[in-house]
C-alpha cells in the first residue's frame, strides 16, 4: 500500500517533467548538429529510424540544476584522428577480432538490450537481491530505491544531453570493419549510457551497502567495460561516462545528508 502511494506521487510528478514534449515519438525530423572537429553521428539502422530520444536531455532532473550541472558535464571527446582516438579505436579493432571468454561473458551479462530490464533495471535487480539477503526494513528499502532511481534518471538526462550535443560517431561508423556482438544503439556514442548509469548507481549504493568499496567500483567498471568488449563504445566514452555518473551520485548523497 505504501508503495502504491509513492508510485502515484511519482507518476504525478513525472507528468510535469517535460518528457511528453521531448520524446522520439513526436520528433518528426531531427537536425543533427554539425561539428567542425569531427564527422557527426548518423544512424546505422536499416531501415533507417529516427534517433532514440534526441531531446531527452531537456527532461527535468531530480538533483541536477543550473548551479551544479556544469560540475558533472563531460568535457569534449577526442578529435577524430588524434592520438587518443586512434589508440581507443585500435583497441576496439583488436576486441572485434578476438576476445577472451571472460570478456565475452561480461559483454553479454551487461548487454541489457531490447526486451531486458535495461541498464537502470539491471541495477535495481542487483539491489533487490541484496535487500532480500539482508532482510532490510521497508523504510530503508524505499529510501534506497528513491536515491538510486532519481540518480539513474539524472544520469540518463545528463548523458543524453552530452550525446546529442557532441553527436559523436560510433566506432563502426568510422571503421566498418569493427564488428559488434551487441548490435549498434541508435544514438550517438559519447558518452556511454551504461557507464554513466553505473557510476551513479555504484556511488549511491556504496553509501547503503557497507561492502568493501572495490566491490561497487568493480561492478561499475565491469558494466562500463562491457561496452568496450561489445565494440560499441570507445574507452574514452566509458571513462567519461563513469566519471560523470560518479559525480551525479555524489550530488545525490550530499542532498541526502541535508
Amino acid at each position: 500500500m505504501v508503495g502504491l502511494v509513492f508510485a502515484n506521487e511519482i507518476i504525478s510528478k513525472a507528468k510535469l517533467d517535460n518528457f511528453e514534449n521531448n520524446n522520439d515519438l513526436i520528433v518528426e525530423k531531427y537536425a543533427y548538429p554539425k561539428s567542425a572537429n569531427f564527422e557527426s553521428w548518423t544512424s546505422l539502422d536499416n531501415p533507417t529510424r529516427p534517433p532514440l530520444l534526441p531531446k531527452f536531455g531537456l527532461v527535468k532532473t531530480w538533483h541536477l540544476n543550473a548551479e551544479n550541472i556544469e560540475s558533472v558535464r563531460p568535457s569534449p571527446p577526442p578529435i577524430i584522428g588524434s592520438e587518443q582516438f586512434m589508440k581507443d579505436l585500435y583497441e576496439l579493432k583488436s576486441y572485434s577480432k578476438s576476445m577472451t571468454r571472460a570478456q565475452t561473458e561480461i559483454a553479454n551479462f551487461w548487454a541489457d538490450g531490447p526486451g531486458s530490464p535495461t541498464p537502470p533495471g539491471h541495477w535495481n535487480t542487483i539491489v533487490m537481491e541484496l535487500m532480500a539477503q539482508k532482510n532490510m526494513d521497508q523504510k530503508t528499502q524505499l529510501e534506497i530505491f528513491a536515491m538510486l532511481n532519481t540518480a539513474l534518471m539524472d544520469a540518463a538526462v545528463c548523458c543524453w544531453q552530452t550525446k546529442y550535443y557532441y553527436n559523436y560517431p560510433r566506432p563502426n561508423q568510422i571503421d566498418p570493419s569493427i564488428k559488434t556482438i551487441l548490435g549498434v544503439p541508435n544514438f550517438p556514442s559519447y558518452t556511454s549510457g551504461h557507464s554513466t548509469f553505473s557510476g551513479a548507481a555504484a556511488m549511491v549504493l556504496s553509501a547503503y551497502f557497507k561492502m568493501s568499496n572495490p566491490f561497487w567500483k568493480k561492478y561499475a567498471k565491469n558494466a562500463s567495460e562491457s561496452r568496450i568488449y561489445g565494440c560499441i563504445h570507445y574507452r574514452f566514452d566509458c571513462e567519461a561516462g563513469l566519471e560523470c555518473g560518479k559525480k551525479i551520485g555524489e550530488i545525490v548523497l550530499q542532498k541526502m545528508k541535508k
